[in-house]
């Protein structure tokens, strides 16, 4: 029994059946009466689908094992000290507010992580962001501009952080 027709644009799109029972070709039920309600899509392509089995208890679970395991990676203590300056900035970035330690920030990372550009950078685009510090904000901008023209492999990078900074998306 039809339960309710849902159009779009005077074009018939769902069919919904009540007390329906629904079978395939070999006889097998695929839908009972007392599931519910029995949706019918009606259309004359298919331009979406859902990427999964539409009846998981029909399909076995089957684990993939790779043949490797996950890799933990063990950091030094100077690796760590890095992890936590980016903890700082990423408070202050979150917290809009203790800014006051990025001065302390920037020192830290330019005497004991000199290679270190993005931390830099992210420090930079919120000096720049907020518009304070400018002495800072230029020394760390030239900083960046000097790590650019001497590595070769993170000129790029840095180039577009710059430019990112200077036209927010």
């Amino acid at each position: 029994m039809v339960n309710s027709i849902t159009q779009r644009d005077k074009k018939i799109i769902l069919i919904s059946l009540k007390n329906c029972l629904v079978s395939d070709e070999n006889s097998n039920i695929v839908f009972k009466p007392e599931w519910g309600n029995y949706d019918m899509a009606i259309g004359e392509s298919i331009t979406s689908v859902f990427c999964g089995a539409a009846d998981k208890e029909t399909f076995e679970v089957i684990g993939y094992k790779p043949k490797t395991n996950t890799f933990h990676p063990e950091y030094d203590a100077k690796t760590m000290a890095l992890f936590n300056l980016y903890q700082q900035v990423r408070t202050s970035r979150q917290n809009r507010s203790g800014y006051v330690v990025l001065p302390k920030i920037w020192n830290e990372l330019h005497k004991e992580h000199p290679e270190d550009w993005l931390c830099a950078l992210e420090i930079l685009e919120i000096l720049t962001k907020d518009n304070i510090m400018p002495e800072l904000a230029a020394e760390i901008q030239g900083f960046l501009e000097d790590l650019a023209a001497d590595e070769p492999d993170n000129t790029k990078l840095i180039n577009d952080g710059l430019r990112l900074i200077k036209q927010p998306v």
